[in-house]
């Protein structure tokens, strides 16, 4: 199973995670967003982990390597 971190969870980063999760190769491991309506609706839609949501993409970058890709 692939670990994606989405950056950007607008319109675009919401369906791709969709397609990510349909796959069934794939987990959300973590979202990156300056809005916080995209950031409660990533967690909620793909249980994402609260310490896996991002306020910024530096807030992300900062944290290491949790991901295996990232979707910008």
């Amino acid at each position: 199973m692939i670990r994606v971190a989405i950056i950007g969870f607008g319109n675009r980063g919401s369906q791709y995670a969709d397609l990510l999760r349909k796959s069934g190769r794939a987990d959300i491991a973590a979202v990156a967003d300056t809005r916080s309506k995209a950031r409660d609706f990533a967690a909620a839609r793909f249980a994402v982990p609260a310490d896996r949501i991002y306020e910024s993409a530096d807030a992300f970058f900062a944290r290491g390597k949790i991901a295996d890709a990232v979707v910008i």
